[in-house]
């Protein structure tokens, strides 16, 4: 029994020792399995790391989409008033924050402010920098500390012009100053006194001339009417905020909803600007004393929806009427058709011009959009190099609207895209070789800078600075044999270039799918009968990357 017993107890420890040897295994081997993925992730992680970093070491090159790549802050501030002491804007020492890219090439740092809040960046100065590169510019909210530039944002208009120092530059998106939000509607003291924001690309910093108090806004202080004729308020960091009324009887087709003295309803389309190159001179077309006698020229010609009272010239022989009709209605047989301009009699029967007070008492003209100048964005064409055949949907939107497109242009342009520039139209099939559009645009001022060449340098001067800017070998002799011909009457020719960020004011344009790269170039441009001293235009290229597009236009007078 004893002997059968100790065989017992043999037996089951050598179970046991198996039991706990077979769980001992399969522990251990999880352990392994753990501690290798332990390691495999490590090494993931590291390798990712490692990518981040090669990310931003490069990031001094362009990247695919066009943009600039920076390390980021994680600091998040929210600056909200009384947080920064602001000051006039003041020149501030350069600390490298943009690299020059050309002789030419100007920036400015502007120390705007202090920062005052508790915390990381106490004491701090607030630093605006900008860059101009004639044909568009960009400018920085910086924060210098200790060894870095925080920079908390930007603008620009072309991704690919952002040449920052990155060794010692980080972004900050957490990093907000409130004050400097202004919204897209502010209103007046009046009724009916809605303002909506608009692009003023031509001036940046605010200054007094040519401008006349109007109100005090309870949370943006005093608001002033421009040049032309828009409203402007100073932004705490020196800028120019701009901004213009919203008139409420006119639609979306600018057309202005008015019943006529006859009984009858306005159907056609008005513009409340004076036409001038490729846009418009002004926000409004306001009316003075030196135009017209306003107590005695004018006789009521209807109401609008608004129950306002709408004017129109009383001599039907005003001289007013006279220069639209000799010197701003032409009349261009786009077509073949024949059409040909109508008498004076028939013109002063067709409304061809009436007039509205506004609630800030100021006269404001419509002109029938039929009757205005010829002047307009002349020819602009826009060609798609995508990286592979696709279908593309192109939105555009000139602000005075389309007087031709070729192919026709409905809500949009679809059609299939080609690398090499060749486009099929969806609905018609047939090919093109870009998309051509004539129009007005929207407000803006035309450069000071440019050049001045003699009529048989036009053309080698045009082939010069299109290459500079970037366009091909097609794009610029698609250019010189549209533009050469226009430009061969005077002795002289001021000759200048906008880009994106004008021509994105004047007329908005979007894709889809997003490309990669867009270069718009509006040439503008002034005959003369001697040679006179302008500033040079600083040009820069624009790298070609991914999808691109490219449209160029110019104007015509």
């Amino acid at each position: 029994m004893k002997i059968v017993i100790t065989l017992f107890h043999v037996i089951v420890l050598g179970i046991a020792i198996l039991v706990i040897g077979i769980g001992a295994g399969y522990w251990g081997y999880g352990l392994m399995k753990s501690g290798s993925e332990t390691i495999f992730q490590q090494s993931i992680q590291q390798q990712n790391q490692e990518n981040e970093v090669s990310d931003i070491d490069n990031s001094a090159t362009v990247n695919y989409s066009g943009t600039f790549q920076l390390s980021q802050s994680n600091e998040e501030v929210k600056f909200v008033k009384g947080d920064i002491e602001w000051n006039n804007p003041e020149e501030y020492p350069p600390f490298g924050l943009i690299i020059v890219s050309t002789p030419d090439q100007t920036v400015e740092y502007k120390k705007i402010g202090n920062i005052k809040k508790e915390g990381f960046f106490k004491g701090n100065n607030l630093i605006l920098v900008r860059t101009d590169y004639g044909m568009d510019s960009e400018y920085y909210y910086v924060i210098p500390h200790e060894d870095k530039n925080y920079v908390i944002s930007s603008r620009s208009s072309v991704p690919g012009y952002n040449n920052i120092d990155q060794k010692n530059t980080l972004t900050a998106p957490l990093i907000t100053i409130t004050e400097l939000d202004f919204p897209e509607i502010i209103y007046g003291l009046k009724p009916r006194q809605t303002l909506k924001r608009y692009a003023t690309w031509g001036g940046f910093w605010f200054d007094g001339k040519e401008k006349v108090f109007v109100f005090e806004h309870p949370d943006y202080g005093a608001v002033y009417e421009n040049a032309g004729h828009g409203f402007s308020v100073q932004s705490p960091d020196g800028r120019e905020v701009a901004y213009e009324l919203v008139i409420d009887f006119v639609n979306d087709r600018n057309v202005p909803q008015i019943t006529w003295s006859d009984g009858t309803r306005n159907n056609d389309a008005y513009i409340s600007t004076d036409i001038g190159g490729c846009g418009n001179t002004n926000v409004v077309s306001v009316m003075s004393s030196n135009d017209m006698d306003i107590t005695r020229d004018l006789v009521i010609a209807g109401k609008n929806t608004q129950g306002d009272t709408m004017w129109a010239l009383k001599n039907i022989n005003h001289s007013l009427l006279k220069k639209i009709y000799d010197e701003q209605y032409f009349v261009v047989d786009y077509d073949g058709t024949g059409a040909k301009k109508i008498s004076y009699d028939e013109f002063t029967q067709k409304h061809p011009v009436f007039f509205w007070k506004d609630s800030f008492g100021r006269m404001i003209k419509f002109q029938k959009q039929e009757f205005l100048p010829v002047a307009e964005c002349a020819k602009p064409v826009i060609y798609l190099y995508p990286e592979h055949e696709q279908h593309v949907t192109v939105h555009l939107e000139p602000k005075g609207g389309f007087t031709y497109s070729e192919p026709r242009y409905t809500n949009g342009w679809n059609v299939n895209a080609f690398p090499d520039g060749r486009l099929v139209d969806s609905e018609t099939g047939k090919e093109y070789p870009y998309l051509f559009w004539e129009g007005r645009g929207g407000y803006y001022e035309i450069p000071k800078k440019g050049f001045v060449v003699e009529r048989g340098g036009v053309e080698q001067l045009l082939r010069e600075k299109l290459a500079i800017i970037g366009l091909n070998d097609t794009e610029i002799r698609d250019f010189v044999e549209y533009w050469v011909p226009e430009m061969q009457t005077a002795p002289y020719y001021f000759v200048t270039f906008m880009g994106n960020q004008t021509m994105d004011t004047l007329a908005p344009l979007a894709l889809n799918p997003k490309p990669d790269t867009v270069i718009r170039v509006l040439m503008d441009f002034v005959p003369l009968d001697q040679p006179i001293d302008v500033e040079p235009l600083v040009l820069r290229t624009i790298t070609r990357k991914g999808f691109t597009v490219v449209e160029w236009g110019g104007v015509r007078h």
